[in-house]
């Protein structure tokens, strides 16, 4: 064993390599904690069943690929046995992997498409089901071309970058257009920060149906440098994509950006936790829902310019509103003088919610 820290379940071989030697050690119980005993148990499992599979793999050498593959098969399908067995569960009968070994790649309703061509079908070259590192990498799969194949085969596309420029739009504009003109979603957030986005950028969006977007005209304080491309497929196979790149043709073409794609299936806590995030920000007061309307377009306009002269417009920045959790304070605050007529009030809340701006607010 390394020195170091772990979270590692303990099992009767690391049990006994801790009793045989002069380490000191402290381990924890995961018994009152069953929702993280079910993902270090879950995780547990696929580990030592990855081993065993290689093990499959290095001690049958001298067989068939084929032959390889169904013993796989066959120890899946006893493992499946077992737990039918043991739980009885009605959904398990049916779990067993056929000798033929497929792997679904799609299916569509016959009744919604008619004229159905497979050979239309758009899937990304990566796994919708593993994670996968973009490094802009020449001899990689292209992150710009993977990204139009998302938006292909995604049911809502849901974008939140910093800055967003014509030269990374335009690449998957068409793709985007043919999206959102089969009736689908897409929302963006983006900002006015350092005036990096184009304005032309966003004209273009707007243009698109089914499309919202909504901008954070902080200029000064910008605190949105996330990065996130989030492509949500009603099958449960969504896939989203963090990193360092904004939408630009540098970002997503040969800047040295790093960009990690992970899957709903791989990843669920996470991608369930950016979604959370997404909404978030969605519904924040400080991401303002851009119209196609010409007064929308001018106040973006002036917002991505950098001339001054609009004094009222820079008057509207500095305006200070208080957060939700805020409002639900003052209200409370408020009922209490009114209702109640007590004026002797106390706020207790953990450092950093701005306690002091509160009172100015009240």
């Amino acid at each position: 064993m390394k020195d170091g820290i772990y979270e590692q379940l303990v099992n009767n071989e690391l049990k006994n390599k801790l009793n045989d030697s002069e380490y000191f050690y402290k381990t924890n119980t995961i018994l009152n904690s069953p929702e993280n005993a079910k993902n270090l148990i879950t995780d547990y499992l696929k580990e030592v069943t990855r081993k065993a599979m290689d093990c499959i793999q290095e001690n049958n050498v001298d067989i068939e690929d084929t032959e390889r593959v169904l013993k796989e098969i066959e120890i899946c399908n006893e493992i499946l046995n077992i737990l039918r067995e043991k739980l009885n569960f009605d959904e398990y009968k049916c779990l067993d992997l056929s000798k033929d070994a497929e792997v679904l790649e799609y299916a569509y309703k016959k009744l919604n498409n008619n004229s159905f061509n497979g050979s239309n079908i758009v899937r990304p070259l990566t796994s919708l089901v593993e994670p996968t590192l973009f490094t802009n990498n020449s001899k990689e799969i292209s992150l710009l071309s993977e990204l139009r194949k998302e938006i292909a085969s995604s049911d809502e596309v849901m974008l939140l970058v910093s800055f967003i420029k014509m030269t990374g739009l335009m690449p998957i504009y068409n793709n985007l257009k043919e999206f959102t003109n089969k009736g689908k979603k897409l929302r963006v957030i983006t900002t006015t920060y350092i005036k990096a986005t184009e304005y032309k950028a966003i004209e273009k969006l707007l243009e698109l149906p089914n499309t919202s977007i909504k901008i954070s005209y902080e200029t000064n304080n910008q605190r949105l440098h996330a990065k996130a491309y989030i492509f949500k497929r009603e099958n449960g196979f969504s896939t989203f994509y963090i990193g360092s790149s904004n939408l630009s043709k540098a970002a997503l073409v040969y800047g040295d950006e790093w960009n990690v794609k992970l899957t709903e299936k791989n990843s669920p806590l996470i991608f369930k936790d950016v979604i959370s995030e997404f909404e978030t920000y969605w519904n924040s007061y400080e991401y303002k829902t851009l119209n196609n309307t010409e007064e929308d377009k001018e106040k973006l306009k002036i917002a991505l310019s950098y001339k001054t002269e609009n004094t009222n417009y820079y008057q509207n920045l500095m305006t200070f509103k208080p957060y939700d959790y805020q409002e639900k304070i003052l209200e409370k605050l408020e009922v209490e003088r009114q209702i109640y007529h007590r004026y002797r009030n106390l706020v207790v809340a953990a450092t950093g919610v701005g306690k002091t701006v509160l009172a100015a607010f009240d």
